[in-house]
């Protein structure tokens, strides 16, 4: 799901008046941002807490890496509660067709 929410963002974000006239994909960091938060929110549990930390965002070529940081919640082990952090990585780099 956030593989699906990375790259939808990109595709975006695509400058495509720079495309037009210069034939090569741009992408427009702060767009990128505000289409991944918008299409993360609107995918995600609402009960929870993350936390999105952008680490590279390129716009020539399309790129960008982030984590998310998030809680499980309480859950029993060996009837012991715990709450694991879960952190997830993606790198997702726009691919020429």
């Amino acid at each position: 799901q956030l593989k699906e929410v990375a790259n939808s963002a990109i595709y975006d974000s695509i400058d495509y008046a720079y495309y037009s006239q210069t034939k090569q994909a741009r992408m427009l960091k702060e767009v990128f941002v505000e289409n991944f938060i918008r299409r993360f929110s609107e995918n995600t549990t609402i009960n929870k807490t993350y936390n999105v930390n952008f680490y590279a965002i390129y716009e020539s070529p399309p790129a960008a890496s982030l984590e998310i940081t998030t809680n499980t919640g309480g859950f029993a082990v060996n009837e012991e509660s715990v709450d694991a952090k879960v952190t997830t990585r993606i790198t997702a780099i726009l691919e020429k067709e």
